[in-house]
C-alpha cells in the first residue's frame, strides 16, 4: 500500500507534543500506528506553523535537544495535505469550534477525508457528534485510539 493510500488522521498540536516531546504513554498505541505506517498523520501550513510556534514556548521546559528531536519526528511522520491527492469533495457546512484557533484541525481533517482527529481539547471534543454526522470523521482523545485501530 502506498503511503498516500493509508488511512489519514489529524493531530492537534497538544497531541503532537504528547507523542513526540513528552512521550505520553496514553499515546503509545497511536504513536506505534504512525511509526509503523498503519496511519498517515496529515496537517497543513496553518497547523505546522502552530506546531513550530508552540514547540518554541519556553514554558515547555524541555532542552533544545528534545525540542529538536520532536521537530524532526514531526517532520518525518507528518504529511502536508497539499502534497496528497484531494479527498472526494463533500460540500458540507462544518460545525464551528468555539475556539477559532482549533477550527483549522477540523478543516484539514475534512479536506483530507481523515478517519479521525485526535485531541484532548474540550472545544474540539464537544464537536464530535456533529462532525461525525456532517463529515464522517471521528474526534477522539488519543487514549481512544482503539476505536480507530479496529478499522485499520
Amino acid at each position: 500500500m502506498s503511503i498516500r493510500d493509508l488511512p489519514r488522521v489529524v493531530l492537534d498540536t497538544n497531541v503532537g507534543l504528547d507523542l513526540w516531546l513528552f512521550g505520553d504513554p496514553r499515546c503509545a498505541p497511536l504513536r506505534e500506528a504512525v511509526e509503523t505506517r498503519r496511519v498517515l498523520v496529515v496537517d497543513d501550513l496553518r497547523c505546522r506553523a502552530e506546531w513550530q510556534r508552540v514547540l518554541a514556548y519556553p514554558e515547555l521546559d524541555r532542552d533544545a535537544g528534545k525540542r529538536s528531536a520532536a521537530a524532526l519526528s514531526y517532520a518525518a511522520w507528518v504529511a502536508d495535505a497539499g502534497t496528497l491527492p484531494a479527498a472526494p469533495a463533500r460540500p458540507v457546512r462544518l460545525p464551528r469550534c468555539e475556539d477559532p484557533d482549533d477550527q483549522k484541525f477540523v478543516e484539514v481533517a475534512h479536506a483530507v477525508g481523515a478517519l479521525a482527529l485526535f485531541t484532548r481539547d474540550n472545544a474540539l471534543l464537544a464537536l464530535a457528534r456533529r462532525i461525525k454526522a456532517a463529515s464522517g470523521f471521528m474526534i477522539l482523545t488519543p487514549a481512544r485510539f482503539g476505536r480507530v485501530a479496529a478499522r485499520l
